[in-house]
């Protein structure tokens, strides 16, 4: 049985995931588009710098929560 607070974070995890998909997806989308990669360097860096972020997070969410639900 997990913790009141290890449950709170169970419960809120599925919202970051949904979020942190969308982001990924809508990132995604912009880096696909045929102009994305006519940008210069600064422009084009900081977007893939933000999905990586975005993956990283996304990953380790879904970690936790397939943790999490592995000890109800």
């Amino acid at each position: 049985k997990l913790s009141f607070n290890l449950q709170q974070e169970l419960e809120h995890l599925p919202e970051k995931i949904e979020l942190l998909e969308q982001a990924v997806s809508i990132l995604e989308n912009k880096i696909a588009s045929p102009d994305f990669y006519t940008q210069n360097y600064q422009e084009i860096q900081p977007t893939l710098n933000e999905l990586e972020t975005h993956k990283s997070a996304l990953e380790k969410a879904t970690g936790r929560w397939l943790d999490l639900e592995e000890k109800t």
